[in-house]
């Protein structure tokens, strides 16, 4: 095998234009009866190779036909992979020789069928032969002979030739059913992967493939369902339901209603969306895809949004409503209050004290509907914006100077520290404003007596999609704190966490209107928080530079 190696490396040198192509090589047997039948089986015999479905059989079975055709020394079964190597399927050779890979690449490039005399480095006479035998793109058979290229017959060439092109053609088939196995496989992971159930039903009415959540939903066996008529498998009412709508060629959704299944009361609703089944846009349908899904869960949240819209209706008519009646009753009770002080003792004390109480409350109540009413235009969309160019640091100095009373009646100590590098910011002055006193609101309503408030502003990397920085406002308390469970849901209406609802009497919307004033901002919002440590409330917005105010959004 030495000799052979050393041969190989001499290849290009001792032979430039010996390889085999249209023009006969050798003696043939030209008229040969013998060599014609004896063609026409070895034709059969590689016929027969396409029906060995494992590939090793089938190399093997090849190396065996080979060895008939023409007897040989070694054998190499190379394939060549995704990077351009070529690397062995099958050998028998005692070493690895040493092949120029350019000869391969110049095999399979020329694609036929190539026999190079190996020569010896002290030798003229060439005894030994390298034959290649190129299938396809990809595979390549190489075969040591001891014989010199002029004892090779034409009936040998046309042999391995037919070799070559029908192994060519069975792996090139091969390869194309290991393809469509793959995407029938991708195809059939993603439809067991939809969330509703899909079915399809072939021109004749027979199911052809169902999915899990058909099967569940329809209740039914897929296996057993499978290569059976629609209408002997599935329910009757799905039966009728299909036998009417196959035959259109709308897509839209229909219902169809289905009885309770045992140990269910109500019935069940399946949304059914029949296509036609096409290869490509212009050939006629060979069959119908359908789909399916169970209309409880949308039908309960159609129900929640219909109530969600009525409590807000409610509440916004309420609001209004409410409005006049209690701007009477805390005038005249100012009224009063003004006249029981004016008369000096002829009003009893107490009476006074009432009507403080009465007035205070009255202000309460004034700012519960003044919030509903605010969220109520906010969620419609009613709210009027007037975006335009502000300073963010002297929106938190006005909220902080109309609290600094409330600060000062707690013995409350406030930090400020606020970036000069943040510059004008694209705002609306009136909302964000509110955003800001409602959290501060809380701090200061949350923190016990001799805590303390810090307030921070300062500039940030941008938020995701935006290509500008953000501004980042902290509110840190070191007051009662909130639970992790109860972080989200003091951003919903009328939530308010059990640590809390002792220390406060509001309603539940400050942080809920914040929330939507924020997003409103294109911006975000959400809390850190420890019970018993503190709160953290964060907000971020994109520095968005205004000249000129914005109209409403």
């Amino acid at each position: 095998m030495n000799e052979t190696s050393q041969s190989s490396r001499k290849t290009d040198k001792t032979t430039k234009n010996k390889t085999l192509n249209s023009k006969p090589v050798g003696e043939s047997e030209d008229g040969s009866t013998e060599s014609l039948l004896n063609i026409l089986s070895l034709q059969r015999r590689i016929f027969n190779l396409k029906n060995i479905p494992n590939r090793g059989e089938m190399f093997g079975t090849l190396q065996s036909l080979l060895e008939e055709i023409i007897p040989f020394k070694h054998f190499s079964l190379r394939c060549r992979n995704a990077s351009g190597e070529f690397t062995v399927i099958r050998e028998d050779l005692p070493e690895n020789p040493d092949l120029n890979p350019s000869m391969l690449d110049w095999v399979m490039k020329r694609q036929e069928l190539s026999l190079l005399p190996l020569s010896q480095p002290d030798q003229d006479n060439v005894q030994d032969s390298l034959l290649f035998l190129p299938m396809g793109q990809d595979h390549v058979i190489m075969i040591w002979l001891d014989q010199s290229p002029e004892s090779f017959t034409r009936e040998k060439e046309a042999s391995l030739s037919l070799v070559s092109r029908e192994i060519a053609s069975v792996l090139d088939i091969q390869r194309y059913h290991l393809k469509l196995e793959k995407t029938r496989e991708t195809i059939s992971d993603i439809l067991e992967s939809v969330p509703m159930g899909v079915f399809s039903i072939d021109a004749t009415g027979i199911i052809r493939m169902m999915n899990a959540a058909a099967e569940k939903d329809l209740g039914v066996n897929r296996l057993a369902a499978s290569s059976q008529p629609y209408n002997q498998i599935l329910s009757p009412e799905i039966t009728a339901h299909l036998d009417q709508r196959l035959g259109e060629n709308s897509t839209s959704e229909s219902e169809v209603e289905l009885p309770p299944r045992e140990g269910e009361v109500d019935g069940r609703y399946l949304g059914i969306t029949i296509s036609p089944l096409r290869i490509d846009d212009d050939s006629t349908a060979i069959g119908r895809v359908v789909i399916c899904r169970d209309l409880k869960l949308s039908r309960e949240v159609k129900k929640l949004r219909q109530l969600d819209s009525m409590k807000s209706d409610f509440l916004s008519l309420a609001s209004h409503e409410l409005r006049t009646p209690l701007t009477s009753i805390m005038a005249y009770s100012e009224t009063l209050l003004m006249s029981a002080e004016a008369s000096g003792d002829t009003i009893p004390p107490e009476w006074c004290e009432y009507l403080d109480i009465i007035i205070n409350e009255g202000k309460r109540l004034c700012r519960i509907i003044d919030d509903a009413i605010d969220l109520t235009k906010l969620e419609a969309g009613m709210a009027s914006y007037d975006f335009g160019p502000n300073e963010p640091n002297d929106i938190i100095e006005n909220v902080v100077m109309s609290l600094m009373s409330q600060l000062e009646a707690k013995n409350l100590s406030l930090g400020l520290e606020l970036a000069d590098d943040i510059g004008l910011c694209r705002l609306c002055l009136v909302h964000f404003t509110k955003a800001i006193h409602n959290i501060l609101q809380n701090a200061i309503t949350f923190t016990e007596p001799g805590g303390s408030i810090v307030i921070r502003s300062y500039r940030s990397d941008p938020m995701p999609d935006t290509s500008v920085p953000s501004l980042i406002i902290e509110v840190e308390d070191t007051g009662i704190g909130i639970s992790p469970e109860e972080v989200e849901k003091v951003f919903a209406k009328f939530e308010i966490g059990g640590a809390v609802k002792n220390h406060t009497s509001g309603s539940g919307l400050g942080l809920t209107i914040c929330r939507q004033i924020i997003t409103d901002h294109s911006g975000k919002i959400w809390i850190e928080s420890k019970p018993g440590i503190g709160t953290k409330v964060i907000i971020q917005v994109p520095i968005f530079v205004a000249e000129e105010p914005v109209d409403d959004q």
